[in-house]
């Protein structure tokens, strides 16, 4: 028979078991839980402090907001992000909301160590100090190297040597590329001025 059980009693049964006043199977055998269910609103107290899942997600502006504040400052802890959130929209979420919302955006771990990485100001610094032997006439840019795409060299004088490359770009097509647009551009127009 079912038996709605409810929040109150929830947290006092996991209080109990958590300190071991009553064991797994007679918490199981008292609520008629599944041994199933049991451990998904453990994980959701361990994980949110609740046993209720989050109903409500980040949207529009209030999530652009999150991903704004991670960019800028990727040492923020979750709770300072939850803080931000509450005092500057009135937005009161739990850990696991922000952590929803973030794998939803596809903003992983990997993605937020490459822009801490591009955030790193003395390795900023030490580039900008190196790039500014060169005058701009010698700097030129490449665009992003994608499938079934052109790949492109950005300078002062605008696109100056591409290449279109059917599926992706391999490092022998990358330094044919080099060799024979990017090079030969580069001795041509040294020649012209």
């Amino acid at each position: 028979m079912y038996c709605k059980i409810s929040h109150n009693i929830k947290v006092v049964v996991i209080w109990l078991y958590e300190h071991n006043f009553l064991a797994l199977d007679d918490i199981l055998d008292y609520c008629g839980f599944s041994e199933h269910t049991w451990y998904y609103i453990l994980k959701l107290w361990h994980n949110t402090g609740d046993i209720v899942p989050p109903k409500s997600s980040l949207h529009g502006y209030t999530l652009h907001y999150l991903c704004h504040l991670i960019h800028q400052n990727l040492d923020y802890f979750l709770d300072m992000l939850l803080y931000l959130l509450e005092t500057n929209h009135f937005i009161f979420v739990n850990y696991a909301t922000i952590h929803h919302e973030l794998e939803r955006t596809n903003i992983s771990q990997k993605k937020l160590k490459c822009i801490a990485l591009e955030c790193n100001e003395p390795c900023q610094a030490a580039f900008i100090s190196h790039m500014a032997q060169y005058s701009p006439e010698e700097v030129g840019f490449f665009n992003e190297m994608s499938k079934d795409d052109h790949s492109a060299l950005l300078s002062l004088d605008g696109i100056v040597a591409s290449m279109v490359v059917e599926g992706s770009m391999t490092k022998a097509l990358f330094l044919k590329y080099l060799e024979f647009n990017v090079v030969c551009w580069y001795n041509y127009n040294s020649n012209i001025h």
